[in-house]
């Protein structure tokens, strides 16, 4: 990489960093968020995943975004020490219908309008109440 990653800069500069994710630590995609992850004096994955005899990535749960929010109460505090706290929210990525509780479903297929006849209604409405969800969450 050309530049250091700001958890780096700020760790390195006397920040106690912070990175707690809703997001998978392994997987395509994955590799340059967790080197900027790396940098940081503590990490916590909310969601983790493996990958199995068969090089499929399996996780047991699904973990909702809702999660981080306990564990950022939980970091050590040193007194006269700057903190600098990353969030890694799994937000409205697809499958929007594993991204809130069950609890936040406040439209669905019926409520929502045909546009110009293209896409499937349920996903429409799954990715709104995922939107709705995490509105929740980071408010």
């Amino acid at each position: 990489y050309k530049y250091p990653a700001l958890t780096n800069i700020l760790s390195r500069s006397g920040y106690l960093t912070y990175w707690t994710s809703n997001q998978d630590n392994v997987g395509v995609g994955m590799q340059s968020i967790n080197v900027i992850a790396h940098f940081s004096d503590s990490i916590k994955y909310i969601q983790t995943r493996a990958i199995d005899a068969d090089n499929v990535l399996s996780t047991s749960r699904i973990s909702y975004d809702s999660e981080v929010l306990e564990f950022l109460h939980e970091r050590d505090t040193i007194r006269n020490k700057s903190a600098a706290q990353f969030v890694h929210l799994i937000g409205c990525h697809m499958d929007y219908n594993k991204r809130y509780p069950k609890g936040y479903t406040r439209f669905n297929a019926k409520d929502i309008e045909s546009i110009g006849g293209h896409g499937d209604k349920q996903n429409i409405a799954d990715y709104v109440n995922s939107i709705y969800y995490n509105d929740d969450v980071v408010y």
